[in-house]
């Protein structure tokens, strides 16, 4: 019976550590932690300028002179593909669509046959719809409202959308990064539209607002790393919840133990009280029945000598006239 529930415990502190580890695994903000970890500096308006598009600023911190979105109107005139700016958004909602990050290749090679020459390459799907955010080769579609109330389509570090939510659940103001005006992608734009239909959103244009660099360099980290925090994850917590099952097991066997012993010390006192009862009940038939014997033998006794006494009464008569005329004959 312990090893049957020990069996049934372990099974069940293991499924328990699973559901842990899967919840860590989706609340653990590795992205997060590594964009707050590096060394960061606003990016003013004059610095954009400086670089004369050589270089890439998207993704950034917005500084001194970059031009903040608050309207729909000046959503319009933002320039695509080039103009740059930044939002002070009233939320941040997530669409569960992703859309493949610009930093990842578009092409996977999957082979055919057994010869390593048999190659063949594949398009990656542009947009997916999972039940989990498990890969970070796609990046997510957020809405979010401009100050006026316009609803537009945002891309975003995962790490950072999370900081912007919470602290604007907070009453803080926050801001998105600096980010463009892009074009959204066919496959996307059929995952988004019913959601978009119901939020009154377009789908031809989203602010992107991720460091496509970053991301390249620290994709896999983020990835593996957490895989791997998660793996230790679950080994603490499986080792941690079958000690607590042994102490469990170990304790209920010992307390029922000791209930069974309790027990059975009380039914062998019940036995012992119920036996001194019978022996009392017992002796005291004995002793009847010896006072019985003895107060028959006690008659038997009496009667004895009375028939004794009678006799000797009867036989006494001639005893006495013969012994009285022999005393006559010798005087």
């Amino acid at each position: 019976m312990k090893k049957l529930i020990g069996s049934v415990l372990s099974v069940l502190m293991v499924i328990l550590a699973f559901g842990i580890t899967a919840f860590f695994y989706l609340h653990f903000d590795l992205e997060g932690i590594l964009w707050d970890s590096q060394e960061q500096t606003a990016v003013t308006a004059k610095q954009i300028k400086k670089a004369r598009g050589k270089k890439d600023f998207t993704g950034r911190e917005a500084g001194e002179g970059i031009k903040e979105l608050k309207t729909k109107k000046s959503w319009k005139k933002l320039k695509a593909g080039s103009g740059y700016a930044a939002i002070k958004p009233l939320y941040i909602n997530e669409t569960g669509v992703y859309g493949l990050g610009r930093w990842s290749d578009y092409y996977t090679v999957k082979k055919k046959g057994k010869s390593k020459e048999k190659k063949k390459e594949e398009k990656k799907t542009e947009a997916i719809q999972p039940v989990v955010d498990y890969s970070t080769q796609y990046s997510p579609f957020y809405i979010v409202a401009l100050p006026d109330g316009t609803k537009i389509l945002a891309q975003v570090n995962r790490g950072l959308a999370k900081k912007i939510s919470k602290g604007i659940s907070k009453g803080k103001e926050v801001q998105l990064p600096i980010g463009k005006k892009i074009a959204v992608s066919r496959d996307a734009r059929e995952l988004l539209k019913e959601q978009c239909k119901i939020e009154g959103v377009s789908t031809k244009l989203v602010f992107y607002a991720i460091d496509d660099e970053w991301e390249g360099k620290n994709a896999d980290a983020v990835f593996w790393g957490k895989i791997g925090i998660t793996i230790f994850v679950f080994i603490v917590a499986t080792i941690l919840l079958q000690l607590i099952k042994k102490a469990y097991v170990t304790e209920m066997f010992r307390l029922q133990s000791k209930e069974q012993k309790e027990r059975e010390e009380g039914d062998d006192g019940e036995k012992t009280v119920k036996g001194t009862k019978a022996d009392i009940r017992r002796a005291k038939r004995e002793a009847k029945k010896k006072a019985n014997q003895a107060e028959v033998e006690n008659l038997l006794r009496l009667a004895e000598e009375y028939s004794r006494k009678q006799e000797d009464e009867q036989s006494g008569k001639p005893e006495d006239a013969y012994s009285g005329n022999r005393e006559d004959e010798f005087d």
